[in-house]
């Protein structure tokens, strides 16, 4: 893993929304909210689970997105860089194995 580049602190990195787009997958990406749909986090309530978020992660120096399930982590992928503007993945399994994702306004 790389050390994430960025000038910004985590607290500004999770204030931003940003705008993914991987092979046809797009989704919004917003940092420690509750993903599920209100029917779903009822049942979840009902049932002491959390649901599924986002969480911004460290490891060392570099920073990553970890899509949770409940308390169990499901997707990690690293951050190589951040700004106010841009955010840049990598480590896919196939191509493009780098996205840039943009800020939502």
């Amino acid at each position: 893993m790389f050390p994430t580049q960025t000038d910004l602190s985590e607290e500004e990195i999770q204030l931003l929304k940003f705008d993914f787009s991987w092979n046809n997958n797009k989704k919004i990406i917003v940092f420690n909210e509750i993903l599920d749909s209100l029917v779903i986090q009822e049942l979840n309530k009902d049932m002491n689970r959390i649901g599924s978020r986002i969480l911004l992660e460290r490891f060392n120096e570099t920073l990553f997105l970890s899509f949770y399930d409940d308390i169990y982590v499901d997707i990690q992928i690293p951050i190589k860089y951040v700004d106010s503007e841009i955010m840049i993945l990598y480590g896919f399994p196939n191509e493009p194995y780098e996205v840039t994702c943009t800020v939502i306004k």
